[in-house]
């Protein structure tokens, strides 16, 4: 099964985030690519785990522009999406 369209864009943007502002990846964080692809590890994931302490980098915290920008292009894939439904 192929997935393609709007959803799938707001889901890797958010993987992206996650991987930019907590250093890891919320999948198969500790496996390899190669390993990811071959045991399905992402598509068997059912939840996301957060940081309980998540440890942000001075970078991250000072880069308003970008966050700012980021924000608004995830808000409008979201609102794309939701009102392709």
């Amino acid at each position: 099964m192929l997935f393609l369209g709007i959803q799938v864009d707001v889901w890797s943007a958010g993987v992206l985030f996650y991987q930019m502002l907590y250093g890891r990846r919320p999948f198969g964080h500790d496996q390899t690519q190669e390993r990811i692809l071959r045991e399905d590890t992402i598509i068997k994931a059912r939840r996301v785990e957060f940081p309980s302490k998540p440890t942000i980098s001075n970078e991250a915290k000072v880069s308003d522009v970008f966050w700012q920008f980021s924000l608004r292009v995830c808000l409008g894939l979201i609102f794309t999406a939701l009102a392709g439904q």
